[in-house]
């Protein structure tokens, strides 16, 4: 394994051949927005997420989403895992780099272009086995925003997990409420949750996390 292959895998934590796969569910939609409930609905899907090759802080990510009857998509994304930026643009942060600390800065092109410090690292279990993950934390309220096919007041919480020691994202929390006034001066309101969590990593995580210590020694 040339040097060049050692940089890449100690800075992202992962190695090409990488394998994960995540649970996507929008749950717990209430109130009286009908409009905006008939176009988000609750569902629940899968991701897999395979990293094809890694040159320098460049990964190519291979991610396949399907639902309990079909594939619904497939696409191939360039994600500068240091900068945070994507192609396609606004990929969620897959990977961020490995052994970030609290108070360290870090760049989210989704949803909102916007630089965040992570919160605090913090231990989480997941895979059958406790973490050392970074969380970042923030909330939001945008006014007259655009959301789905509507215009509303929006109140957000998102919540993000990484493992510190590779940087992989192991779950996503988000929350959202909207309230809205219609031309006939009804009000409505919807209250949503989705949540993202890793189901499994090839090779586990704790397997990797050893590979980059051996590495690191070398």
């Amino acid at each position: 394994m040339c040097s060049s292959d050692l940089t890449a895998i100690a800075g992202v934590g992962i190695a090409s051949n990488q394998q994960l796969k995540y649970r996507v569910s929008r749950i717990n939609l209430s109130g009286n927005d009908t409009e905006l409930i008939n176009q988000l609905k609750e569902q629940t899907y899968w991701i897999n997420v395979t990293v094809i090759t890694i040159s320098g802080d460049l990964l190519t990510l291979s991610a396949v989403s399907y639902n309990s009857t079909d594939i619904s998509g497939n696409s191939t994304i360039l994600l500068n895992f240091a900068t945070g930026e994507s192609s396609p643009g606004g990929a969620q942060r897959i990977f961020v780099p490995a052994n970030l600390n609290a108070g360290d800065s870090i760049y989210l092109e989704y949803p909102n272009n916007q630089t965040f410090t992570i919160n605090n690292t913090v231990i989480t279990n997941y895979l059958g086995t406790p973490l050392l993950t970074n969380l970042l934390s923030y909330d939001e309220i945008k006014n007259n925003s655009s959301y789905a096919t509507v215009t509303a007041n929006v109140t957000t919480h998102w919540e993000f997990y990484w493992d510190r020691t590779t940087g992989v994202l192991v779950e996503f929390n988000y929350t959202a409420y909207t309230s809205r006034t219609t031309g006939n001066s009804d009000s409505l309101t919807l209250a949503q949750n989705i949540d993202l969590k890793i189901l499994s990593a090839t090779p586990m995580i704790p397997e990797f996390h050893s590979l980059i210590i051996l590495f690191l020694r070398v």
